[in-house]
């Protein structure tokens, strides 16, 4: 039986000879719990440096949830997103431990480009403000369940809110739950 590192390695190797380049929609979700790190290479780097060389045009939604790419594997991503944004629509990256330097690599990606992203869904990451950057002015949805904003991500969020030309103008939907807001416990 083949390793998920393994497959990961087989399909970006078959990435590279275009056997995809008409996919719209890719999901590698919940392949890898171990971490990106600056000395360990995630197998999923290489998908990503698959699909910066163009190996999906087309590619409109990535599904990429619960791989434990937390800021590393965001920002080895947002290389590939700065090209791929303006036909990107849908990006999943819940569950993968992606901080506020991580966002702010995604953000940059998205700030180059004529970027459509409608959906961004990041529940369970632990993102203090994701409206800071430009980059994401064509958002419909912001899913941000289950991270840990706490109170300046909080303040940060309702500040954008409360300026209208700071909030993207097609943002429909927002979801935050309680325990994103829940005071950090101290022993």
């Amino acid at each position: 039986m083949l390793s998920p590192s393994a497959i990961c390695h087989a399909f970006a190797k078959c990435l590279e000879t275009g056997a995809c380049k008409n996919l719209k929609s890719l999901t590698v979700s919940g392949l890898f719990r171990d971490h990106f790190s600056s000395n360990n290479e995630h197998p999923l780097r290489t998908v990503f440096h698959a699909l910066s060389q163009g190996a999906c045009p087309h590619l409109t939604e990535f599904h990429c949830a619960a791989n434990g790419l937390q800021d590393y594997g965001a920002t080895a991503m947002s290389l590939w997103l700065a090209n791929a944004a303006p036909k990107m629509q849908v990006l999943v990256l819940s569950d993968n431990n992606i901080a506020d330097a991580g966002m702010m690599s995604l953000a940059w990606a998205f700030s180059h480009s004529n970027a459509s992203l409608t959906t961004l869904r990041l529940g369970q990451n632990a993102l203090a403000a994701v409206f800071k950057s430009r980059g994401f002015d064509a958002l419909e949805v912001l899913d941000l369940h289950r991270n840990a904003i706490k109170a300046p991500g909080a303040k940060c969020l309702l500040q954008v809110l409360r300026m209208p030309t700071d909030v993207p103008r097609k943002l429909r939907e927002i979801n935050i739950d309680a325990t994103a807001l829940r005071p950090t416990r101290t022993a």
